[in-house]
């Protein structure tokens, strides 16, 4: 399988081909399928400051749809990233948890220590009357632990414990299976995948249950050829009103390791957001985080968000940062 994926990196060059038909709900996904063209071009620039330390990073996407026919569709996604931000700096202060979930230049330049570079995603998307079958490069978190207000760092929260569960495996762009199966109220999904850059993989089993403005997608997750096993269960679910919403996260493992709670608060005023969170990680010293930011549309392709982020854990500190995202 290996041979075959390093085949399209040599003829592909950082396209991001968009996603067919709402195969998954990760907002930053979805954005794209409804426009007109058939490349799309994002860019994020961000800064952030922790005490007297800060940093910039800046990361470009590019989307590309294809459909071979009504139920076929192949997807690819790439990115070129510039700078890590001031990641490594909280590491070194003692926080385990990053202020951002973007893909850094560390890990756009060297994708799971594998050595392939840029090349993010490539699956292919099958449509079988009730079932969505995918199968190649994938990133888990686009098919599981979906949130409608919790899961875009370029255009909402931006801290990485507010974007997907922390304490569950999530592998991004490995090898991987996904299959759901859709009723007019609950969807049922089955992901499969490499757990690189760690050994093993990782099976994970979702609810998506729908009811009004109300979502929640319950799971169950397990890892397989580790030494040390991980399993339990999560939840991410979103409640929508007129001009606000609701979101709750949650990582329960069965072991007794490490859990994870989040809940949000989200108010549309006009056409700008602001948005609240906060998450405690249940550990041997124990993190508390909070966020809020205030996302503004400038022009419906440009945005502007100021941030500001509390972390406690070794030692508690303030984050302010800014962010400007684009798209074409």
């Amino acid at each position: 399988m290996k041979r075959y994926f390093l085949f399209f990196i040599n003829i592909i060059v950082i396209v991001q081909i968009s996603l067919g038909k709402e195969v998954t709900e990760k907002p930053f996904i979805l954005e794209h399928l409804y426009h007109i063209h058939k490349i799309d071009l994002t860019n994020t620039t961000v800064f952030q400051q922790i005490l007297s330390y800060g940093a910039f990073y800046n990361i470009t996407n590019v989307f590309f749809d294809y459909q071979f026919t009504k139920n076929d569709h192949l997807f690819i996604s790439g990115a070129v990233a510039f700078g890590n931000g001031i990641v490594n700096h909280m590491y070194n202060l003692g926080y385990s948890v990053e202020p951002t979930g973007a893909n850094l230049e560390n890990y756009v330049e060297n994708i799971n220590d594998t050595g392939r570079k840029h090349l993010l995603e490539l699956w292919y998307h099958r449509v079988l009357g009730r079932f969505d079958f995918v199968t190649g490069l994938m990133d888990s978190a686009s098919f599981v632990d979906e949130n409608e207000y919790a899961n875009d760092e370029n255009i909402q929260f931006l801290n990485n414990a507010f974007v997907n569960n922390p304490v569950v495996p999530l592998p991004s762009f490995n090898p991987g299976i996904y299959l759901r199966y859709k009723t007019k109220n609950i969807d049922y999904k089955l992901l499969f995948i490499e757990n690189e850059p760690e050994d093993g993989n990782v099976l994970l089993l979702q609810l998506n249950i729908k009811k009004e403005n109300l979502k929640l997608r319950p799971y169950l997750y397990r890892t397989f050829g580790l030494y040390e096993k991980q399993e339990g269960f999560g939840i991410s679910a979103d409640f929508s009103g007129k001009s606000y919403g609701y979101f709750i996260r949650a990582g329960i493992p069965i072991n007794k390791q490490i859990s994870f709670y989040s809940f949000g608060l989200i108010r549309n005023i006009s056409n700008n957001r602001l948005g609240f969170a906060l998450g405690f990680l249940n550990k041997r010293k124990n993190l508390y985080l909070s966020e809020l930011y205030y996302n503004i549309q400038i022009t419906s392709h440009l945005f502007v968000t100021l941030d500001i982020q509390f972390m406690k854990e070794e030692k508690s500190a303030f984050i302010q940062g800014a962010r400007i995202y684009m798209f074409y």
